[in-house]
């Protein structure tokens, strides 16, 4: 279904044919003529919009018929920003040209519309309230994706907000994605990137400096930024953050960068790293999955069984499809098969109905000889009552789990 075409027939405004912009000064009153149905022809598609909900996933704008596009534009942004279209509906236009192929006028939608409403505190207030997002998760063909660095540029550098948050999560996405970006794009992105990653000092070095979860997050996406863009600036910078005083998340991704990048990291970085089991656990994890396992030091703040804690309280609460909060998680006995330790817990569920009733739970096997942060198989349990032959309970739960190996 061709939104624009179907809908702008049945208001009557035409015969779906482009018009052509005439400058003769003899047909000045024919041009004026034009824009003024112009403007009545994209203002009924906006008043549609208005109080319609728009799926881009089932309807689409067709602008080909239009006689400018900057009319378009124009009155497109000023119902944003009057809040006459809905966040939902906005989004939704904006998804049905980010999402459509390598069209002209659509990229100058986007890129246009965005520059006249990124710095408007009413459209960017109703956004930071909304529960709609700009999609984040999309590639982009590289001609396109080349078209938005620019003004995606001008949003993250003008202010901390979730729309900045949002573009910048569509930046990283398509750079994991391997989409080419020009020379001069990656100048822009490089430039502005070791501009905010140098803020991060200032942020904690500042007493004055609310350390809020934006500016975290916001800093944060910039350190996973510096993975994809190698140059000689930035690997000074990343030197020189000062590790000590980060959140642990932001740790984890400069170290990961580091050894990327192949920066020397002292010795006494992976100690801070190491300080308790929680965050030893993810440094150990995050070792493990780039391959340098050489830099874990002799001793860490963690054994196998804090691992195997750690990893059964994930399963219970995110991966058990139940709405497990575990109380008193606790190993209370071990089984050794084929060289590997299954540990064996007791737990409550704080949203059980029986607060009080004492479940059995079944991890992974654990390398006897090697700490390690995941072992073969998965964690499980069926919420079953723990009873005196535990033993046998977690015997035929380990069944059930070779089974689906």
């Amino acid at each position: 279904m061709i939104f624009f075409m179907k809908k702008i027939k049945t208001l009557g405004c035409g015969h779906g044919l482009p018009y052509v912009i005439i400058n003769n000064g003899s047909d000045n009153m024919f041009n004026k003529l034009k824009i003024k149905k112009e403007y009545k022809k994209v203002n009924a598609l906006f008043d549609y919009l208005s109080k319609n909900t728009f799926d881009y996933r089932k309807e689409k704008i067709d602008l080909d018929n239009l006689f400018s596009i900057d009319i378009f534009i124009d009155l497109f942004t000023k119902r944003i920003i009057e809040n006459k279209i809905s966040i939902y509906n906005t989004i939704n236009i904006l998804s049905s040209f980010l999402f459509a192929s390598d069209d002209k006028l659509k990229i100058k939608v986007i890129t246009k519309t965005l520059e006249k409403i990124y710095k408007n505190d009413n459209f960017i207030n109703n956004y930071e309230k909304s529960i709609y997002s700009f999609p984040s998760a999309y590639e982009l063909s590289e001609s396109k994706f080349n078209s938005f660095i620019p003004t995606f540029i001008k949003i993250i550098n003008y202010n901390i907000n979730k729309l900045s948050i949002d573009i910048l999560s569509l930046i990283i996405f398509n750079l994991n994605m391997e989409v080419p970006l020009e020379k001069q794009n990656i100048n822009l992105l490089i430039d502005t990137m070791n501009s905010k990653i140098e803020k991060i000092n200032e942020i904690f070095d500042d007493k004055n400096n609310t350390k809020n979860n934006f500016n975290l997050k916001y800093y944060a996406m910039f350190i996973t930024l510096a993975k994809y863009l190698y140059d000689d600036k930035t690997i000074k910078i990343l030197k020189n953050i000062y590790i000590e005083k980060l959140p642990h998340e932001i740790k984890l991704r400069l170290v990961e960068n580091m050894i990327l990048k192949e920066i020397e990291i002292s010795e006494n970085i992976i100690k801070i790293m190491f300080e308790n089991p929680k965050d030893s656990f993810s440094t150990l994890s995050l070792l493990e999955r780039v391959n340098a396992r050489k830099l874990i030091p002799k001793n860490i703040n963690l054994t196998q069984d804090d691992v195997a804690i750690i990893n059964m309280d994930n399963w219970l609460r995110y991966y058990s499809g139940y709405e497990c909060e575990p109380l008193d998680l606790k190993i209370i006995d071990t089984i050794i098969k084929n060289n590997y330790k299954y540990y064996i817990f007791s737990f409550r569920n704080n949203n059980s109905e029986d607060i009080n009733k004492k479940m059995i739970g079944i991890s992974q096997g654990y390398d006897t000889k090697t700490l390690r942060t995941n072992g073969i198989g998965e964690d499980y349990s069926e919420f079953e009552k723990i009873s005196d032959n535990y033993i046998n309970q977690a015997e035929k739960l380990l069944k059930k789990l070779e089974e689906n190996l």
